[in-house]
Formats: structure tokens, C-alpha cells, sequence
């Protein structure tokens, strides 16, 4: 389990939210990606060291989701029936185009040369470049102002002598269905998508540049989703994960088409807590059954703000130990008391499942269709 990336999660009472709606419609906030950015315009990279040879170009192709949303335990109460309204947060997060090679997965690119120094003239040609190799990433044939619309600025990384043009999905007819989308997850820390791993030079960059992955809002960071895949029952009760059924739909949408759930998974009740916490959408970050291939396999985002954690020494003993005790709290409970839970406001947890599958396996379990989407 990793606990050193949950970031901060957004208060539905800060300033930047606005006001819910009567008809339970999820709360929008207004958060900032780029916006002001310190990304640079001008493509001054062809220093005399680099005079005659070439410089990766890395496309950052991008886009905003905002399926999700986050449940809020309510804190007021219906004067009228005396009855509490559950509140939903939309929260986004951020989506790259990347494409296949023999060796890993990465985003588009191409060799700019550097024939001249004059920032003018390089930046004008890097322009022209970006132009075909942008429209040939995304299935475009033309598109008129196709690099002025859609061009956010770039950043240059020395060690891997590359630059990486950011560029904004939403000004370009894309067809998404056509296209991988990777996630912060996947590209930044897992450093993996459906099992093959990410070109170094992409996760570095990125890594380098917090700035290319992190949403903010005027009250903190907007955390990111993991990437899991969902867990099914087979007819022996034992656990697998959810086949592929559909490219780049939501849950809903795909409960919709299939007119079934059981269909594409359905929320479980067997595993090792459900009689604490009953039926839940459950989700591992690894395949249960590791032989075989990840691509047969939808992945997901989930947000898992305010989990609880069930933590058990046999599986996070080094990290019970090390603990202060002073941070056992609700968030980390150990040993919990099922007659003294109120079960009610936990949408999410995470725990470790060992009967149901061949071996001990991380496991999210959430309440809530709307914390998670499929990728």
C-alpha cells in the first residue's frame, strides 16, 4: 500500500465552490490548470551545444474528466423532515493521449533538428512541425489555427535533452474512442499502463514538472484517482477482474448499453469486511490473477478521499510499528468493533483480501458508482 500521494482534498464549504443546487445536482468548484502558467512560448532551445543535432519533442496532449464525484457525509439537516441530504462533490482529473511502441508506452513525438540557433526561426518551424505531428496523433486531417488554439507552452528537460509541448485537448476535434488515456497514476508513480511500462523520458519530465499534473484550486490540491481494475465474482465465488466491454465510457454509459450489470461487474458483498460494510464496488491495482494479460482488462479511476483503512499486522505490520501513536484515528483504525461502526458515511476502503483470491491482494471497496470511471 502507498500512502505518500494522497493529497489534499477540496472543502466543499471553500470559497472557490459554488452553491448546490435544490435538486441534489453535484457541487461544482472552480479550480485552475495552466491558467497563468510560467510555460514557455518561444522554442530558444537550439543553444550552440546542441547546433546540428536533434531534440526530442514530446506532445502532451491533455484533457479535464469530469465524471467523477466525491460523497460528502451530510452536516445539515432538513428543517421540514428532520432528514439529511447526501452532498456530491464533481471533481476532475486529468487525462494523456499516449500510443504504443515495441517497448513501452509514450506520447507522440518527433526529432526537431537544430540546424539554427535564431530562437525566431526555430520556434516558427517548431510550430509547423507541431502542426502535422499534432494532427496525426489525433486523426485530423486540417484544422485552421489548429497550434494557436490549442497550444499551452512547453518545458525543456537538459538531462534528456527533450522538450514536451503542452496542448489542450479541448480545442480539437478528437475522437477519444480511438485513443489511450493515461492517468497522473499511471504516468507519474505507477510508471505502468495495462502492465507495459512507461518511456522514462515521459514519466521524468513529467516528474520534473509538477506543474503538468496538478490541479489546484484556491484552497489546495485536487487529488488524483488511482488506476484499478475491477473486481468480479466467478461462479465459485472467488475473484477476478472485469473483462473489457467498452473503450472510453463511463459506468453509467455502460450500464446503459448493456442494459445489465452483472454484465460488466457489480457491487460485492463476500469479501473479508462485507459484513461491516455490505455491498461495494471493489477494485485492485493489480490483476488477481497475475499470468494473465492486463490489455483484456478494463482499467479504472477511483478517488478514495477519506478512506478508511483496515489495517491488519499481518499484512502492514512495518507500517503499524513506525506509527505515532497519536495518528490513530479514524482514518487508520486498526481492529475495529463492528457493533460500535456506523458504517453509514464510509463510502471507501481499502483492505487486504486473502480468501477469495489466490493470494493476499490489495483490494478499494467504494459505495458510490459516481467515484470511479472507466478509462
Amino acid at each position: 500500500m502507498s500512502l505518500n500521494y494522497l493529497a489534499t482534498k477540496p472543502d466543499v464549504d471553500h470559497p472557490g465552490s459554488t452553491k448546490k443546487e435544490d435538486n441534489n445536482e453535484p457541487i461544482e468548484f472552480d479550480y485552475d490548470f495552466l491558467n497563468d502558467s510560467p510555460l514557455s512560448q518561444i522554442f530558444d532551445f537550439c543553444v550552440p551545444k546542441n547546433a546540428g543535432t536533434g531534440i526530442n519533442v514530446f506532445l502532451c496532449i491533455y484533457r479535464i474528466n469530469t465524471n467523477c464525484e466525491l460523497f460528502i457525509p451530510p452536516t445539515d439537516t432538513n428543517e421540514e423532515d428532520n432528514t439529511t441530504v447526501d452532498t456530491k462533490l464533481r471533481i476532475p482529473f486529468l487525462q494523456y493521449v499516449c500510443i504504443p511502441t515495441d517497448t513501452n508506452m509514450t506520447f507522440p513525438s518527433f526529432s526537431f533538428n537544430c540546424d539554427d540557433t535564431s530562437s525566431d526561426t526555430n520556434t516558427e518551424l517548431f510550430e509547423q512541425e507541431c502542426t502535422l505531428h499534432l494532427l496525426t496523433a489525433v486523426g485530423i486531417d486540417k484544422l485552421e489555427n489548429v497550434f494557436e488554439s490549442s497550444f499551452m507552452g512547453m518545458v525543456y528537460s537538459e538531462k534528456h535533452n527533450s522538450v514536451m509541448a503542452v496542448f489542450n485537448s479541448d480545442e480539437l476535434p478528437v475522437s477519444t474512442s480511438q485513443l489511450t488515456w493515461a492517468i497522473v497514476d499511471e504516468l507519474v508513480f505507477k510508471r505502468e499502463i495495462w502492465g507495459v511500462n512507461v518511456d522514462t523520458r515521459v514519466s521524468d519530465i513529467l516528474r520534473e514538472n509538477p506543474i503538468l499534473w496538478t490541479i489546484t484550486y484556491s484552497g489546495g490540491v485536487v487529488e488524483f484517482p488511482f488506476s484499478v481494475y475491477m473486481v468480479t465474482e466467478m461462479n465459485d465465488q472467488k475473484y477476478t477482474n472485469e473483462e473489457r466491454v467498452g473503450i472510453n465510457k463511463t459506468y453509467e454509459d455502460s450500464i446503459s448499453e448493456s442494459n445489465s450489470l452483472a454484465n460488466i461487474g457489480n457491487s460485492i458483498d463476500t469479501y473479508k469486511y462485507g459484513y461491516i460494510y455490505g455491498n461495494m464496488y471493489l477494485f485492485s491495482p493489480a490483476l488477481i490473477l497475475s499470468e494473465q494479460s492486463p490489455s483484456k482488462f478494463n482499467r479504472y479511476a477511483i478517488f478514495v478521499n477519506n478512506a478508511k483503512y483496515l489495517l491488519e499486522s499481518e499484512y502492514h505490520s512495518e507500517y503499524i510499528e513506525s506509527r505515532p501513536p497519536m495518528q490513530q484515528n479514524n482514518e487508520y483504525e486498526i481492529n475495529e468493533d463492528e457493533d460500535n461502526l456506523d458504517t453509514t458515511m464510509i463510502a471507501t476502503i481499502y483492505f487486504v483480501e486473502n480468501d477469495k483470491t489466490p493470494k493476499p491482494t490489495q483490494l478499494w471497496g467504494t459505495r458510490y458508482i459516481y467515484q470511479f470511471t472507466q478509462l
